[in-house]
This record gives C-alpha cells, sequence and structure tokens, in this order.
C-alpha cells in the first residue's frame, strides 16, 4: 500500500485572529447558520448544511396510503440542525486569490491537522455535550444538484461537508462538531418555488471559542513573502 497523503492546511482570517490562534490557541468555530446569513460571497451559503436533490427531469411520488401519484419537478433535501453543527473551516490550497477573496489580511498553517483537530475535540468535550464522536474533519465534498451526491445523504455526519459545486475552487476542508441534537436528519420534499429565507431569518447563529493553549508545531503563521510567492505558483496540499 502507498503512503498516506501528508496534508497541510491554511485558514485565511485577520492578523489579530491569526496571533491568537498561534500564539494562545484560540479556535473559533462558528454555527451552520451563520454561513446562512452570511452575505459576503465566499462566506455566506443558504445551504450549509443541506444536500439537494434536483433532478432534472420530472419525479413522480406515490402516496401509498391515499392510493394516488402526482408527478413534478420536486426537489428532496436533508438537512440537520444548522444552529447547533460548528465548523472551523481551511482550505487545502495556499492562494493569494483565496486570501483576496476571504478579505484576509494574514493566513495560518495547519502543518498537523489529525492532531489538530484532535486538540480541538478535546477542548469542546471540556466545555459542552456534544455528539458523538466529538470533532469529525475532512475535505468537503461539493455536489451538482442535479447528479447523484458522492457520499450518502441520508448520514446526517455526511451533511456538514456538503458544499455546491459552486464553491469548489475553495478547496475547503473542515472541522465540525455538534452540539447535542445537531445530527439529527431532516428530509423534505419541496418545489422549485421553495425558498429558505423564512428559516435563515429565525436562525439564531452563534460561535464557540476552543481555548486550546499553544500549538507548537502544529500552527504557524505564513510568510509574507511565501504569500505573495503563491501569486504566480500553484501549492498543492
Amino acid at each position: 500500500m502507498g503512503s498516506r497523503r501528508h496534508v497541510v492546511l491554511f485558514k485565511y482570517l485577520p492578523m489579530r485572529y491569526a496571533r491568537a490562534l498561534v500564539e494562545r490557541g484560540e479556535v473559533l468555530f462558528r454555527s451552520l447558520s451563520y454561513f446562512r446569513q452570511h452575505e459576503h460571497a465566499a462566506r455566506g451559503d443558504e445551504i450549509e448544511g443541506v444536500h439537494i436533490d434536483a433532478p432534472d427531469n420530472p419525479v413522480t411520488l406515490h402516496d401509498r396510503t391515499q392510493g394516488f401519484s402526482v408527478t413534478g419537478p420536486y426537489r428532496f433535501l436533508n438537512s440537520i440542525d444548522q444552529d447547533r453543527v460548528f465548523a472551523f473551516c481551511c482550505s487545502q490550497q495556499l492562494s493569494a486569490d483565496l486570501m483576496t477573496a476571504f478579505q484576509a489580511d494574514a493566513c495560518v498553517r495547519i502543518l498537523d491537522p489529525e492532531w489538530f483537530f484532535l486538540r480541538c475535540s478535546r477542548g469542546a468535550m471540556r466545555h459542552f455535550t456534544i455528539e458523538h464522536p466529538g470533532v469529525l474533519h475532512r475535505p468537503v465534498e461539493y455536489f451538482d444538484p442535479a447528479k447523484p451526491a458522492p457520499i450518502s445523504v441520508t448520514d446526517p455526519r455526511n451533511l456538514p461537508f456538503f458544499k455546491h459545486m459552486a464553491f469548489a475552487s475553495q478547496d475547503e476542508y473542515r472541522g465540525v462538531f455538534a452540539r447535542r441534537g445537531g445530527f439529527k436528519l431532516h428530509r423534505r420534499i419541496v418545489q422549485p418555488a421553495f425558498t429558505f429565507a423564512d428559516e435563515i431569518a429565525a436562525s439564531c447563529p452563534s460561535h464557540q471559542v476552543l481555548h486550546l493553549g499553544r500549538l507548537r508545531g502544529l500552527v504557524e503563521l505564513v510568510e509574507v513573502a511565501e504569500l505573495a510567492e503563491a501569486q504566480h505558483t500553484s501549492y498543492p496540499a
């Protein structure tokens, strides 16, 4: 078997928060509902925590209890409680374009994601009652609503890792944890005219700061010269 690829992550953020992360181990997780209400083009996403299955052909629904069928352009939604699920979002790419898109003036390199998110998991468990198995982390799965999902949409622990393919250039990798009840699966069938506006307006975004202490050997600030070089060079993870 081949050796496992070593993943390095990049977190784009304001310098004051970058120093808090590197020097004091302050890690900010935001609820998925925060991103649903955020209007920033790179950060905002109204379908955070939702997978949409929208076939490009009519769908026939059968009501077995009433004995009738109906056909139309229906959409199938699988979602979780976005107020109770929290994410720390990174990229697998060092990119000056991403730094500009996120309106950041600093970048933190996460050298060892396995140990970093293990520390996050321990920190979260010290302060909150969170769903098993703690902080999950992996690359985001980008999906086209008209095509089959790349992973199961009925496993609620997969849903925080779905993003619409429109965001694929961000090459995102994230860590996620849920407060109690956050991973309860919610399934709906809707018509194309359906919008998320009401539920987004009624949501209660929040954040959780994990205080992990010094993260020596796990994180470091990316030097300005390296970011400048990233304007001309592709940096694979």
